[in-house]
């Protein structure tokens, strides 16, 4: 991490969420409260129900999408308003997020000057991610600099295949990446939100879009620093 990156540096929080209606104002409220949150945008990816009335209310700057574009370009809208350099994503549908991992996450950028670090949740088979290298963690609770989001090119921001661009850029440039469980930290699952079949539907393509983005990157681009 860049040496400006003390532990006074500013923070934006950026939460890309389309329609958490029942989750995103907690979620909110849980960056609002937390001092070395400097601010929370929250951007509502053509959401159809209450996602940004929620989150206003809750004091978050609100981005309005009019459709829905997948979650990397959604949190593209987000750095773009975002007046700080470190950047800080999640997700609108946590559940267990506590004051303490923000404040650890943000810690691991400020103080131990790592470029990008990732909380994986603790459900399910994302908690084997701990037992893995970086590269194949695709959770959305991370925190980072402007200048690694800003080495992503474009076609690799799309859906869900952002994380997986993370991953590969900041490994491929030998920055100091690191992750661990925040144990307690869930994630309303797909198809509790949007039934079961729509929420399966919505599963196996969020499943693709990383197993495409994995085999362009790490398999036929496979990063210098791992080579």
């Amino acid at each position: 991490m860049n040496p400006s990156h003390n532990q006074l540096a500013k923070v934006s929080a950026i939460i890309a969420a389309y329609n958490e209606q029942d989750t995103i104002a907690e979620v909110v409220r849980r960056f609002k409260y937390n001092l070395l949150i400097d601010e929370v945008i929250v951007v509502s990816d053509g959401s159809t129900d209450l996602t940004a009335e929620c989150a206003r209310k809750a004091g978050a700057i609100v981005i309005e999408l009019i459709q829905n574009v997948g979650k990397g370009d959604a949190l593209d809208a987000g750095v773009t308003m975002a007046k700080n350099d470190l950047l800080l994503f999640a997700d609108g549908d946590l559940i267990g997020l506590t004051d303490m991992m923000i404040t650890a996450l943000v810690k691991k950028a400020t103080m131990e000057h790592y470029d990008m670090f990732t909380l994986i949740r603790d459900r399910g088979v994302e908690r084997l991610q701990q037992y893995f290298y970086t590269e194949y963690n695709i959770g959305g609770e991370r925190i980072l600099s402007r200048k690694l989001w800003n080495m992503i090119p474009a076609e690799d921001r799309h859906g869900f295949k952002v994380e997986l661009a993370l991953n590969y850029y900041a490994l491929n440039v030998g920055l100091e990446v690191g992750q661990e469980l925040a144990e307690g930290l869930k994630q309303v699952i797909k198809e509790r939100k949007r039934g079961l079949i729509l929420g399966f539907i919505a599963r196996v393509d969020m499943f693709a879009q990383c197993f495409w983005a994995y085999g362009k990157l790490f398999v036929f681009q496979r990063p210098h620093a791992l080579s």
